[in-house]
């Protein structure tokens, strides 16, 4: 017995049919969503063929550093040394303001598009961790705060906590 995948229904021997670019195993009451396709056929991925890349002269080149295996991953949050204070947009166009700068001439500085900074300064984008660290550097301003924030467990009257209970709280 297989299992249609396209309704679920249990079917006694499947068919195979191309939807798209997927091939599935279907029963006979589905196979209109598709085309069939014999089974000596295989969908197996379009070779392209390799390109020529020219060896880099060894004798000259400088060696590079070992990068060292930092071991375990951490936290984002942590690496960044903290939240993202909610204010943001407000301080990056305060910063600005108070160094005579346009917004062209920042973006020029941080070497972003005029765009990226408008938008930072409205608020509607959030910056990721590299811009973060180019705008503190360069307009000398704190962006990110540590958060101590613990969750405190709500107390149940009953014995069984439900997911209502835990949006009450």
């Amino acid at each position: 017995m297989v299992i249609c995948e396209m309704c679920g229904k249990q079917v006694g021997k499947g068919i195979r049919i191309k939807v798209d670019r997927a091939i599935l195993v279907v029963g006979p009451e589905c196979t209109r969503f598709g085309t069939p396709v014999e089974s000596a056929q295989r969908s197996e991925p379009r070779r392209t063929p390799a390109t020529y890349v020219q060896p880099r002269d060894t004798t000259s080149a400088v060696p590079r550093p070992v990068r060292k295996e930092a071991g375990r991953e951490k936290d984002p949050l942590e690496r960044r040394g903290g939240e993202l204070v909610l204010d943001y947009s407000r301080r990056i166009q305060q910063a600005r303001n108070a160094l005579g700068l346009k917004q062209e001439e920042r973006a020029a500085k941080l070497n972003e598009k005029k765009r990226v900074i408008r938008e930072l300064e409205s608020g509607s984008l959030v910056p990721n961790d590299a811009l973060i660290r180019k705008l503190e550097k360069q307009l000398k301003i704190a962006l990110t705060e540590n958060v101590a924030q613990e969750y405190k467990m709500p107390t149940v009257k009953r014995k069984e906590m439900t997911l209502g209970d835990l949006m009450k709280e």
